[in-house]
Order: structure tokens, then C-alpha cells, then sequence
């Protein structure tokens, strides 16, 4: 179930999200967190028990006041917010994620695919609390402006998450 290498593999991976995931880039005009790159990244690195763990460790280090989410946000209010469906989706889908590439180790085509179907699947709970939350979000306009980044980080995270994969072999 754990091996000794799981406990340092949890905390230098909780430690790139909580460094990393905070900043965004803007490019073209449309913000793009670093949250799903790095967590989609580990996802190539870590057993999907050790990223259940690193996730939930970041949730909670969020909600408890480490400026760790998007923006250098936290707070618990994030949790039940209108982003609060990307927050929790995060632990779901970095975990599936990470559970796919522990059965079948990809090519990078594939890790890039898989890693755009992460970002897809992100979106369900993302923009159904969202819409719950928030009166009159048009989620169209939204959708429309995530794609870029959601290409760039597919991309980026499929390629990076391949060499790093077989880096650790």
C-alpha cells in the first residue's frame, strides 16, 4: 500500500502545488492558473493514493489560511463558494487521473489527451456549483475564455508528466 518513498513523494508534491499553484500567467488577454498543470503534473509522478493525500492536504491547508489556492486566495469560504466545484472536482479528477496513468503509463499523445479529458471532466463540478452559487453566470463566455489555457496546460501538463514519468523509472 505505502512504500518508504511515499511520505517524502507526499511532501515535496504538496509542496510544488502550494508553491506553484498560486501564480497565474496572463497570455492573450485570458488568466490561466498554474492549480491544474502542477496538479495534473503530480498526477504522472505520484501513486493515486499518494495524490489523493497531496490534494486533500491542500484543500485543507487552503481552507485553514495558507495562501495557497489560485491568486494566493484561502479560507474555508473557498470550499463552499462559487468556485468550491473546481476546488473539491480537484480531488476526484487528479486521483483518476493518476489512477489511468498508473495502469497504463502513456506516450505523450496519449498524456496530453488525458490530460484535456482531466480538464473537461473538471469543468462538470466546476460549472455546476458555479452556476448554483452565482445568479445569472453565463457559462458559455466562460467556457470560451478557459479554452486557451485549458489547451496550453493539456498540453504543457501530457508533456511534462511523461518525462517525469519516465524520469522516475
Amino acid at each position: 500500500m505505502w512504500s518508504s518513498k511515499s511520505l517524502p513523494k507526499i511532501a515535496v508534491g504538496l509542496l510544488a502545488l502550494g508553491l506553484l499553484a498560486p501564480f497565474k500567467v496572463v497570455a492573450f488577454d485570458v488568466p490561466i492558473t498554474l492549480q491544474t498543470l502542477v496538479l495534473f503534473t503530480l498526477a504522472f509522478w505520484l501513486s493515486w493514493r499518494e495524490t489523493f493525500v497531496v490534494v486533500g492536504l491542500y484543500l485543507l491547508l487552503g481552507a485553514l489560511g495558507l495562501p495557497i489556492y489560485a491568486g494566493h486566495q484561502s479560507g474555508w469560504e473557498k470550499l463552499i463558494g462559487p468556485t468550491a466545484g473546481f476546488l473539491w472536482g480537484f480531488w476526484l479528477v487528479t486521483t483518476l487521473l493518476s489512477w489511468q496513468v498508473q495502469l497504463n503509463k502513456p506516450n505523450y499523445f496519449m498524456a496530453v489527451v488525458w490530460v484535456f479529458i482531466a480538464h473537461a471532466l473538471l469543468l462538470i463540478p466546476g460549472f455546476l456549483v458555479l452556476q448554483w452559487r452565482m445568479e445569472g453566470v453565463e457559462l458559455y463566455p466562460t467556457f470560451v475564455r478557459l479554452i486557451p489555457g485549458l489547451l496550453v496546460k493539456s498540453l504543457l501538463g501530457g508533456l511534462l508528466g511523461v518525462f517525469i514519468l519516465r524520469q522516475a523509472a
